[in-house]
């Protein structure tokens, strides 16, 4: 029998901190997820720890009944515990240069080796 995954990011989050949650057009976007995959036989649910994650599936897991597992290994790259009003370029950046640390952050090499 063929299965289908779903591979779903995350929708629209006040931040990029662990716990930023959802804005309303994130919630939105969560519950529109939830209706466009109504009827599919979804069997299980994974997620990351970030609350995004956690807040993007879970009407879908609601309506689906399902418990959503959590899987540390699905974290994001933490590029800084500092908040940044414009965090695209310092990403940018991380990626040019692959040892490039802010503060409370992992670089793009140890992100990869992890």
């Amino acid at each position: 029998m063929k299965k289908k995954i779903y591979i779903v990011r995350h929708c629209k989050a006040s931040g990029q901190e662990v716990e930023a949650a959802l804005t309303a057009e994130g919630k939105k976007q969560a519950e529109d997820l939830a209706a466009f995959l109504q009827g599919e036989q979804i069997e299980q649910i994974v997620s990351s720890h970030f609350l995004r994650a956690r807040q993007s599936i879970a009407p879908l897991a609601a309506m689906a009944g399902i418990e959503v597992e959590i899987d540390e290994r699905l974290c994001e790259r933490v590029l800084t515990t500092e908040p940044l009003a414009d965090w695209q370029e310092p990403l940018r950046q991380s990626f040019a240069d692959l040892d490039l640390r802010m503060e409370g952050g992992e670089s793009a090499r140890s992100g990869l080796e992890r």
